[in-house]
């Protein structure tokens, strides 16, 4: 879809702020704000490429009056198939979900992954490591530094051979 098009969906709009302000009002209109937010779960596999998207989705809602919860290894979560339960966890996880601040929120979420890697709950198998090559003749590509797979829209790459 070219951009012109995809600026008049809902939600595509580049002003993120302007994006942010329609959501705040659809929700207001729905009886939420900031005195009644909209609790959901929030379910993805537990594998980078599922389960980081869903963090930062669940970041983006809380702008707009939606609190997410990402469950894998709450007690009695519906993807907990380990069936892992320690409240101390459940308790950091709350703590980490309710943190505004990234700096804090960050902290929490390695305490969080420390506990689940001593109790065995959620062991470190290896750290992977992805690049991405191409040729000089492909032209208008971004190369992402931060993931292999959040750079995947091809709208303005083309090849000069």
């Amino acid at each position: 879809m070219p951009p012109e098009m995809l600026r008049t969906l809902p939600g595509y709009d580049p002003d993120v702020a302007k994006n942010r302000a329609q959501a705040r009002a659809i929700m207001a209109k729905l009886g939420y704000g900031p005195d009644n937010r909209l609790a959901i779960k929030v379910s993805a596999r537990n594998i980078v490429p599922t389960r980081d998207p869903a963090v930062l989705l669940i970041g983006q809602l809380k702008e707009i009056y939606i609190d997410g919860e990402l469950e894998n290894y709450a007690c009695g979560a519906a993807r907990n198939y380990g069936g892992y339960c320690n409240q101390e966890v459940d308790a950091l996880i709350d703590r980490q979900s309710m943190e505004a601040d990234p700096e804090k929120r960050r902290r929490l979420v390695w305490q969080i992954e420390r506990k689940l890697v001593e109790d065995d709950a959620r062991p470190v198998l290896f750290h992977p490591r992805a690049a991405l090559c191409n040729q000089p003749w492909v032209k208008g590509m971004t190369q992402m530094v931060n993931g292999i797979y959040n750079g995947s829209r091809f709208e303005d790459v083309w090849l000069d051979k």
